[in-house]
């Protein structure tokens, strides 16, 4: 009976560990697609706006 016992908090931890570490994972892909799109757009606009600088200096 103990040994059962210890085999369903170990169940139930791993669950609650697997939940957490889903969560976290989700909150570390976030911050990374989202901190990767802004520097993204940042390069778009440096990229825009040197290239109009570019061509106003060839015009």
């Amino acid at each position: 009976r103990h040994s059962i016992q210890n085999r369903k908090t170990r169940g139930g931890t791993r669950v609650t560990d697997d939940g957490q570490h889903v969560l976290t994972r989700f909150l570390c892909v976030t911050l990374c697609c989202t901190s990767t799109l802004s520097n993204l757009l940042e390069e778009l606009e440096n990229i825009r706006f040197f290239g109009s600088n570019r061509y106003s200096e060839k015009w």
